[in-house]
């Protein structure tokens, strides 16, 4: 293990013991294994500031007060982990559909295509990006009713759009990426490979400009973005001093609450799905067993110094402390299901196969 992947370790779980969220050494990351999203999707355009503002530029100027007993913050999250649990949806329908909230960069590519394949097979309708006839910048909430969605979607939009035409409940699964390697991704498939501003090894920038490139491609707060309600939220996730902080994290907490979170590196995250949604069992187990690409990692061959180490940590440090908490609400959700643990539930899609991501 490369020197920058030992001091990821280090300092990760010393977030999560400082946080007190890290339920059991049993339960804790495994940060030697890192999943990847080959998306075909490209980064939406109303997501990226034009120019980055100072308030963006200074996102953990009072950093040494974040995630302490006295941040507002630490209590949502006690409150968000005592939230009642989602029920199960046994028979997923155009009235109560089941929405894939898919985080960019966290290796959701593949469930898309396992959600889309089980419902077709169901003879469901799906509103699936870059599947069908819903294309790859289809952002905005669809104007038909489906039983499956799955997509680069924005909470509130969604929702409204739903209740527009008559669906009031909805479930929901979303998926999550350690942090760094998320960034790390998604500084190599945005500003590199999409946009083709940064040079592939970010060590060629000084640190201010790595950190105005991950701001710039929106490459920072991901989680936050799909799930707070605004899909333009890049910064406030992670400014102390903003009344608009804790309004993001409440927004982001209060819908997290109706998720079911997956984590790829984590396998019973998977099984929980499966026990949640047991229609598409197949589709949650296959994804356990999912190779991923390598396509759009980081080039290893490229070093990272430890000052673009250090701004890439403190950029996600809002993002890992929202990632240490759906785990830990995943172990909860566990608990719930448990019973339905007892036996996997039966495969929807038959044999298993590989599944390819998109180039």
């Amino acid at each position: 293990m490369s020197r920058w992947s030992l001091l990821a370790a280090k300092a990760w779980t010393s977030c999560l013991l400082a946080a007190g969220v890290l339920a059991s050494q049993a339960q804790a990351d495994d940060l030697s294994r890192c999943a990847d999203d080959v998306s075909a999707l490209q980064v939406r355009q109303e997501e990226i500031p034009k120019v980055p503002s100072n308030e963006s530029l200074s996102l953990q100027q009072s950093a040494s007060q974040m995630f302490t007993e006295l941040d507002p913050v630490m209590r949502m999250i006690g409150n968000f982990l005592r939230m009642p649990y989602p029920e199960p949806n046994q028979q997923i329908r155009m009235n109560r559909p089941l929405i894939f909230m898919h985080q960019a960069k966290s290796g959701g590519t593949s469930l898309r295509e396992l959600l889309y394949n089980a419902s077709m097979s169901k003879g469901w309708k799906p509103y699936i990006q870059c599947y069908g006839a819903v294309g790859c910048q289809d952002f905005q909430a669809p104007k038909t009713k489906a039983a499956v969605y799955a997509g680069h979607f924005c909470w509130d939009e969604f929702a409204q759009n739903l209740h527009r035409r008559g669906v009031n409940e909805f479930s929901c699964v979303t998926n999550f990426r350690k942090p760094f390697y998320r960034i790390l991704s998604c500084y190599s498939y945005r500003a590199v490979g999409v946009r083709k501003d940064a040079p592939e090894c970010m060590a060629k920038l000084s640190p201010n400009q790595l950190r105005d490139v991950l701001i710039q491609v929106g490459c920072v707060n991901e989680p936050f973005r799909r799930l707070s309600g605004e899909c333009s939220v890049i910064s406030h996730a992670g400014d102390y001093s903003s009344q608009a902080r804790s309004e993001v994290w409440n927004s982001t907490l209060r819908n997290l609450a109706q998720c079911v979170p997956l984590f790829l590196e984590e396998p019973q995250s998977m099984k929980v799905a499966a026990a949640y949604f047991p229609q598409l069992s197949g589709s949650f187990l296959s994804l356990a067993h999912t190779s991923l690409n390598e396509n759009t990692k980081y080039n290893a061959k490229c070093n990272i110094p430890e000052s673009h180490y250090d701004v890439i940590t403190e950029l996600a440090k809002s993002e890992e402390m929202l990632y240490a908490t759906a785990k830990r609400r995943m172990w909860h959700l566990r608990s719930k299901v448990a019973s339905l643990l007892e036996e996997e539930p039966q495969d929807d899609l038959g044999p298993r196969e590989k599944v390819k991501e998109s180039p």
